[in-house]
């Protein structure tokens, strides 16, 4: 389905990045591009690109990009590239090993409870439809846990998931993430409470 929020699937220039980005992976080429973050910084360099992913909750593309000299991995939202062309450098054959090795060491899981409010189990599965997960029913409390598995770089979003879930989730484990959480609750109270 079309929606009204997200990228700007329907413009030029945005269909236009996505163009080079597709024949970059296709023809395992570097890119050189320049790119604002969601503070307005600029960011440029020539990369190898690892992957292209749809998140079709947000409708929004997101372009995972291998930075060789730093050995780590940068998600660049497609819409906020600025200018893209297509090198005639290939990717590294060792790229892909370096990356799934990346990878392999920033998985992380979290476990929740999701109570059968407010359409939250169906949010849930939603929101989180692209992770990994397991989810265990307990027919008793009308309760799901769920596990999933995440990379630490999708932290702020997968916080921000949850968040949005309100309290029909809680988040069981690990303890670092259920007290940011917590943390948040606390200054959202305290907000509304000065407010009142």
């Amino acid at each position: 389905s079309i929606r009204e929020t997200g990228d700007p699937t329907n413009d030029d220039k945005f269909q236009s990045v996505l163009a080079t980005v597709w024949k970059a992976l296709v023809k395992k080429r570097k890119i050189s591009y320049e790119s604002l973050d969601v503070k307005g910084q600029s960011h440029s360099g020539t990369v190898s690109p690892c992957r292209l992913e749809f998140d079709a909750t947000e409708n929004r593309y997101r372009l995972i990009v291998w930075l060789e000299d730093e050995k780590r991995s940068v998600k660049i939202n497609v819409s906020r590239i600025k200018s893209i062309k297509c090198t005639e450098e290939p990717i590294p054959n060792n790229t892909e090993k370096q990356f799934q090795k990346f990878l392999d060491s920033h998985r992380k899981s979290f476990t929740m409870r999701l109570y059968n409010e407010n359409n939250a189990i169906d949010r849930a599965f939603t929101l989180f439809a692209s992770y990994d997960k397991t989810a265990d029913y307990d027919d008793t409390s009308d309760t799901y846990e769920m596990t999933l598995y995440y990379y630490d770089f999708d932290e702020h979003e997968i916080l921000q998931a949850i968040l949005s879930l309100g309290s029909a989730a809680i988040v069981l484990e690990p303890e670092d993430l259920r007290s940011k959480a917590i943390e948040y609750w606390k200054k959202a109270d305290a907000l509304y409470n000065a407010e009142e």
